[in-house]
């Protein structure tokens, strides 16, 4: 009967053990989510100082935004287009759905996908915006949203290079299954 008890009393140990690896483990995961969501901030804090110092003027900051979003540098572009946006021009649709791009790039996903959203709600026709969309759910891993967006976007009539672009997605996507 000790040795029974022993046995349990290792298991439970066992148990502790484990249960404190994945706690560990959570609290690394949340701590380094954390560390990247302030890090995200300061950069995007850093990044609209620089440009407010600078002034450009708007073709300079359209010129500056799309140089930086070919560039892969999204938290400079969504800075750049966010001083678009706010100073020159809040109803230019091309700049609202790259601003909505480079924000989901540069870690602001959900920000990313609500402002490209955003852009729908005036032009409901807005291929870019729903293939954007499209993409980004994607790159989520939400692929049902993904193909739903694509869908939306293939059958728009509106912009049919974009549409083609779309169809030709859903298309792969389907001879893969």
């Amino acid at each position: 009967m000790t040795s029974k008890r022993h046995h349990q009393a290792s298991e439970s140990a066992g148990n502790d053990s484990t249960k404190t690896v994945v706690r560990w483990w959570h609290v690394s995961i949340y701590s380094t989510i954390g560390v990247m969501v302030l890090l995200s901030s300061i950069s995007f804090g850093i990044s609209r100082y620089v440009i407010e110092q600078a002034k450009p003027d708007k073709e300079e900051t359209y010129r500056l935004a799309n140089l930086n979003y070919d560039k892969g540098d999204f938290v400079t572009a969504a800075g750049l287009y966010q001083r678009y946006l706010d100073k020159f021009d809040s109803e230019n649709v091309a700049m609202r759905i790259d601003y909505g791009y480079a924000l989901f790039s540069s870690g602001k996903q959900f920000e990313g996908i609500e402002v490209t959203k955003s852009v729908l709600i005036a032009h409901p026709e807005q291929a870019s915006a729903m293939y954007n969309i499209g993409v980004m759910y994607a790159n989520q891993g939400n692929f049902s949203e993904a193909m739903r967006w694509l869908k939306k976007c293939a059958s728009s009539t509106t912009y049919p290079d974009i549409a083609a672009q779309a169809q030709d997605i859903i298309n792969k996507v389907s001879a893969n299954q």
